[in-house]
C-alpha cells in the first residue's frame, strides 16, 4: 500500500537522511508500531467486531490486536498476513511506517501505522515524545477509497502536527517529564458494502498518574468517501435526536446511580454535542460520553445503543440487529 510511504505534512523537519525497507532488518520491523511507551512491539492484528472499538483506550498500541467482525462475510483473502517497514529520520524525528495485512480485513483493507520519535535537539539521547497510531487503510476497489484515505492521512497529521507545537512551546517541560500519544484502530463498529463506522481510541499521557482517553469516531460512505454526520444518517430534528439519546442515558444513570454523578442527569441533558460522539453498530446506533463527565475516571466511556428503530432512518443498513 503506498499510502504509508507519503511524506508526512505538518511534521515541519528537515529530512537529513532515509533508510529504504531493503536497510530494514528483520528486527526493526518488529519495532514499528508499539504502544505510547515503547512504540510498535508485537504488532498484531486479528479480527472480531462490533461494539468493540475502543477497548484499549488505556495503552494504545500494547500488543495491539484489531479485532473486527463482518456482518456479511467478505470474501476469503488471498493476501498473507505480511508486514512493510519504511524508517525515515528527519531531523530530531524518527518517523516508521508499517503496512499490515490481514486476510480478515480484506477485501475493505489493510491496517496502516506510523510511530514519530521526536528526540531533543540539544540532548540527542533524550525523547521529548513517542506518537504511535493505527487506522485502516480503504482498498481502492471502493469508489470512496482516496477521498477516505486522504481524509485518515489528514486525521494522523493533524495529531501529530499538534503534538509538535506542544513540544515546540516548552520543550524543557517535556524533556523532563517525557510525552506519549497512541491511536489504535480497534475494529470496525459497523461495515456493510456500502458503509463502514469505527473508533480511533486515543491515549494521551503527558506525565502523572494516567494520561487521558479519548475517542474520535468516523462514519463514511465507501462508495462516496464522504465522511456522514448524525443528521446523514437519521431524519429526526436536533430537539427529537437530543431527548431520544438523553432518554437512553438516564435509564443507565438510574439503573445504577450510585456510579454516577449526584448531577449527571442535568450534564446530559445541558450537552450540546450529544449527536457528535456516535458510530453505527449492528444493534443500533452507539453513543458515548468521555471520561470525567458524569462519572469518575475509573467509570471509562459512558455509553448506550439505542435501536435504529427508535430514530427516523436515512439509511438502508444491512446489518440490523
Amino acid at each position: 500500500m503506498g499510502l504509508c510511504m507519503l511524506l508526512l505534512a505538518g511534521c515541519g523537519q528537515t529530512e537529513a537522511s532515509i533508510v529504504n525497507e531493503a536497510g530494514v532488518s528483520q528486527g526493526e520491523v518488529s519495532q514499528a508500531g508499539q504502544n505510547a511507551e515503547k512504540p510498535g512491539e508485537n504488532l498484531q492484528v486479528q479480527v472480531e467486531t462490533g461494539n468493540q472499538a475502543g477497548q484499549n483506550a488505556e495503552k494504545p498500541g500494547e500488543n495491539l490486536q484489531v479485532q473486527v467482525e463482518t456482518g456479511n462475510q467478505a470474501e476469503e483473502a488471498q493476501t498473507p498476513e505480511t508486514s512493510q517497514a519504511h524508517v525515515e529520520v528527519r531531523g530530531s524525528q524518527t518517523i516508521i511506517n508499517e503496512t499490515i495485512y490481514d486476510e480478515v480485513l480484506n477485501p475493505i483493507g489493510t491496517v496502516l501505522s506510523r510511530q514519530v520519535i521526536r528526540h531533543s535537539e540539544t540532548n540527542p539521547e533524550r525523547e521529548l515524545y513517542k506518537v504511535n497510531i493505527t487506522w485502516p487503510e480503504i482498498d481502492v476497489s471502493f469508489a470512496g477509497a482516496d477521498k477516505i484515505n486522504e481524509a485518515m492521512l489528514e486525521y494522523v497529521d493533524s495529531r501529530i502536527a499538534y503534538m509538535e507545537q506542544k513540544v515546540g512551546e516548552s520543550e524543557e517541560g517535556y524533556e523532563q517529564r517525557g510525552y506519549s500519544f497512541g491511536s489504535s484502530f480497534d475494529g470496525f463498529a459497523y461495515r456493510d458494502d456500502h458503509y463502514i463506522s469505527f473508533l480511533q481510541s486515543e491515549y494521551d499521557y503527558e506525565g502523572g498518574a494516567h494520561g487521558m482517553p479519548s475517542r474520535e469516531p468516523f462514519t463514511f460512505h465507501l462508495q462516496t468517501g464522504e465522511r456522514l454526520v448524525l443528521s446523514d444518517i437519521i431524519g429526526n430534528s436536533e430537539e427529537e435526536q437530543r431527548e431520544i439519546v438523553a432518554r437512553y442515558f438516564g435509564e443507565m444513570i438510574n439503573a445504577a446511580p450510585e456510579k454516577y454523578w449526584e448531577n449527571a442527569m442535568d450534564i446530559v441533558r445541558q450537552k450540546t454535542d450529544l449527536g457528535e460522539n456516535f458510530v453505527l453498530t449492528r444493534e443500533g446506533l452507539l453513543f458515548y460520553l468521555l471520561p470525567y463527565e458524569i462519572a469518575p475516571y475509573a467509570a471509562g466511556f459512558p455509553e448506550v445503543i439505542i435501536p435504529y428503530e427508535e430514530f427516523d432512518m436515512k439509511l438502508a443498513l444491512e446489518e440490523q440487529g
